[in-house]
């Protein structure tokens, strides 16, 4: 069943998504009761906005880009003309359509000797069309095309005496922080090693120190009767003096000698063990 009019408008609205079909719903439905219509909506608000005049300047002023391929620039001025005949139809006019765009094509392509050889082939055969001469003009570029080899020898030289400028002062600044590394690397295992030794002889004093501790709290004093000391460093000899043993007199001040000379004696003993 074909659809017109009305329902073809409504079959095509819904086949619309997002802006477009947001933008077609705002209008009043008297502006696109028929498809051609809803194209015209669909045109005025997402088409080209430049003008004729514009767009020819564009496509005439088309020239071919240093790195681009005939193929790729002929391709290029076909969007341009077939997007003039949508916007504007009528801008080019059916018998000179195909002799606008390859009179265009030859105008402005990159090679001057490829365009004067195109041009003398068209001036002995004018009714010649534009595939014709697109066809000729990319036979001619592939058979001038020089081996790659060949076309990038000197390129390849150059970029590799470049690259010798450049890689030369990287391996110098290469090798200087290299060596900087190699000097940073001895430095510290020295601190380690300082580091270690001192260690090792605060370990060797500490046992030293822990073992004389350990001698002196085997001594005990005969005086007091308390370990870690001798009776000559004892303090509570003083503490001890009472008005009997100052009455004593010389007795007891011999016998108190006597005991400090066996206390010294078994302490010494103890402390060379």
């Amino acid at each position: 069943m074909k659809l017109e009019g009305r329902d073809a408008a409504d079959f095509l609205f819904g086949s619309l998504d997002g802006a477009a079909r947001d933008e077609v719903r705002l209008r009043s439905r008297d502006e696109w009761e028929t498809p051609e219509q809803l194209f015209a909506v669909l045109r005025e608000t997402f088409g080209e906005k430049l003008t004729a005049k514009q767009l020819l300047q564009r496509f005439y002023g088309r020239r071919q880009g240093k790195r681009e391929s005939i193929q790729d620039f002929s391709h290029s001025l076909i969007v341009l003309m077939d997007k003039i005949q949508k916007c504007h139809p009528g801008t080019f006019a059916n018998p000179d359509k195909d002799r606008t765009l390859r009179d265009t094509f030859v105008e402005n392509l990159r090679d001057q000797q490829l365009r004067r050889d195109l041009k003398r082939m068209i001036r002995e055969s004018p009714d010649r069309r534009f595939q014709a001469v697109r066809e000729e003009a990319l036979r001619s570029a592939e058979e001038d095309r020089p081996p790659p080899r060949i076309a990038y020898s000197g390129e390849v030289e150059a970029e590799s005496a470049e690259c010798q400028q450049v890689t030369a002062p990287q391996s110098k600044l290469i090798q200087e922080l290299l060596a900087s590394q190699k000097v940073l690397t001895e430095g510290l295992q020295r601190q380690q090693q300082v580091l270690a030794d001192t260690q090792a002889s605060l370990a060797t004093l500490a046992n030293r120190v822990q073992g004389r501790e350990a001698r002196w709290s085997a001594l005990t004093c005969y005086t007091c009767g308390r370990v870690g000391h001798i009776s000559r460093f004892c303090t509570s000899q003083q503490d001890q003096a009472t008005p009997r043993n100052q009455t004593t007199g010389r007795n007891s001040g011999r016998k108190r000698q006597e005991r400090k000379k066996e206390d010294e004696s078994s302490n010494s003993n103890a402390l060379q063990q």
